[in-house]
């Protein structure tokens, strides 16, 4: 068996446009040549990556050898957080997503509590509702699926969500719609400014929730108490970026990557049309592995010297799950390049695995259920341009995929 050195990384591209438009073929090649290899990442650097089910499976749940936080395997803070990363992005960074036991566990029991009594599933006519309204506004004929429908309906779902009041709903709107464009220098500068700018507002928000609570997320996490534990209001702002970030980038790409995987599958297509309301969810478990929106997880530091799937892996070094990679591993599922809307089970690691599986994962689920429901209902002969992808490594983020209607 070949073992494979971070010091020569191997040349695969996660941010190619090969690998955005047409994965298979180039994880195909990747796991051929083992179940770890090195890559080299732009912003990450030199990184271990998994290419199989089993290796993916492993990293992500492996609590006691991958860490998060590089205090954990004894790395300065520097490390992880250099010192000219700007406040506000150290801020909004330190959420759970990002964190080792026992932070970890700590943030999310309390938020944990706050969405249990949200009633995710109760949100769905709701949703089903808010949809029709988004499409209702998009230009008749043609229209960028992405701008007019895809990003604003995660947008407005997480606003109601959060329990963002009517008055500063449009403010939150336009900064938020600010932060996931990161594609020039330019609008990385004009992120940065949205970004201090919503962070204030979020201040404002947590603020008036705790002189008068109204329903929604933010009144039930300020709410939210372990003991004598509660969020502060720094942990409170950063979750509420981790939905968005999360929640938004991730369901944004999902409902365009469906609609064109759907596109190119016309039978599949029929067959979810022809019942939507019984075949919704089988189908959009499917897209989600078919899609992998999320192409890699967030990169780990290796807790201990190891042998791994054939692979030496050192203490402090770095590797990354590839949850996409998984989810087109033969060895899992049955020719996984074929898009199969019935395929059951469905072990998918689109929303990871282990304690950092997503939080938002049924919300997530039910907002593209109710998506792909209203799109098809209003426009069932739709038809599609292919989408064009950021060069962006860690997910298939679509900038841009039009619709024609009729």
């Amino acid at each position: 068996m070949r073992r494979f050195s971070l010091r020569s990384p191997l040349t695969f591209s996660l941010a190619s446009l090969n690998f955005l438009e047409n994965p298979a073929p180039i994880l195909e090649k990747m796991r051929e040549a083992g179940a770890i290899i090195p890559l080299k990442i732009p912003m990450i650097g030199r990184i271990w990556v998994t290419t199989t089910y089993a290796a993916t499976e492993d990293v992500m749940k492996g609590r006691t050898s991958f860490f998060l936080e590089g205090q954990s395997v004894g790395k300065s803070k520097s490390a992880q957080m250099p010192w000219w990363i700007p406040k506000g992005m150290r801020l909004i960074a330190a959420n759970m997503l990002n964190k080792d036991e026992p932070d970890h566990m700590r943030l999310r029991k309390l938020v944990d509590q706050a969405f249990r009594r949200q009633g995710i599933r109760e949100m769905r006519p709701t949703i089903e509702r808010k949809a029709l309204l988004v499409l209702n506004k998009a230009p008749p004929a043609e229209f960028d699926l992405i701008k007019h429908f895809a990003r604003t309906l995660p947008l407005e779902t997480i606003s109601d969500l959060l329990g963002v009041s009517a008055a500063h709903r449009d403010a939150f709107a336009h900064e938020a719609g600010k932060i996931s464009d990161v594609s020039s220098i330019t609008k990385i500068l004009g992120t940065l400014v949205a970004l201090k700018r919503l962070i204030s507002l979020v201040r404002q928000l947590i603020s008036e929730a705790r002189r008068n609570p109204q329903p929604g997320l933010l009144s039930e996490m300020l709410a939210s108490r372990d003991g004598g534990d509660q969020l502060s209001e720094d942990e409170l702002i950063a979750m509420v970026f981790l939905l968005l970030f999360a929640g938004m980038e991730t369901t944004t790409n999902l409902i365009a990557g469906s609609v064109w995987a759907l596109h190119q599958a016309p039978e599949q297509k029929a067959w979810l049309l022809a019942d939507i309301e019984n075949r919704r969810e089988t189908a959009v478990e499917e897209l989600s592995r078919h899609v992998s929106s999320v192409t890699g997880s967030k990169p780990r530091y290796v807790g201990h010297d190891m042998q791994l799937h054939g692979q030496n892996l050192s203490r402090g070094e770095r590797i990354m799950a590839l949850p996409i990679a998984a989810n087109y591993d033969p060895s899992r599922f049955d020719n996984p390049a074929v898009l199969k809307l019935d395929r059951f089970p469905n072990p998918h690691l689109s929303y990871a695995a282990g304690i950092h599986f997503c939080l938002g994962l049924q919300l997530a689920r039910i907002e593209v259920q109710a998506a792909l429901e209203v799109i098809y209902r209003e426009f069932p002969n739709l038809t599609c341009s292919a989408p064009k992808y950021l060069k962006r490594p860690g997910s298939r983020t679509v900038k841009e995929m039009w619709i024609k209607t009729n």
